[in-house]
């Protein structure tokens, strides 16, 4: 967990009584007080605005000129895998994804023998 760096600061017994203003002067440094609550509150907030996501990837194979789709992901639901897999073009399993939430984040294409193999790479947000 990343926490906002605050400047290290060495404060004598006289200066302590100074800890709950947010800044005390001295004719040598400026000495900047963060109390404990303002961190810990500042961590709750980085927890929260970072997002979760989720990964599945969908596979677009063509072999003798028969093209097969299917998806793979243990968040992506039954009824969505079996109507991809029922998909006659890729486009159509591509908008079915993207109906139920999916984000493409990545392609990756391949020849194989006696065809050709596409990779799409999916992200949801779980939070």
């Amino acid at each position: 967990m990343k926490l906002p760096i605050a400047l290290v600061l060495l404060l004598s017994s006289s200066s302590l009584s100074m800890a709950k203003s947010k800044a005390a002067f001295s004719s040598e440094k400026i000495f900047s007080i963060i109390s404990i609550n303002e961190i810990e509150q500042t961590a709750v907030l980085d927890l929260a605005e970072k997002p979760k996501f989720v990964y599945a990837e969908m596979l677009y194979q063509v072999i003798t000129g028969k093209a097969t789709l299917s998806v793979n992901g243990k968040t992506v639901s039954d009824l969505l895998k079996k109507s991809v897999s029922q998909s006659k073009y890729r486009d159509e399993g591509l908008e079915l994804m993207g109906e139920d939430g999916w984000e493409l984040a990545g392609t990756l294409a391949r020849e194989i023998n006696y065809g050709f193999e596409f990779f799409y790479y999916f992200k949801k947000q779980i939070n």
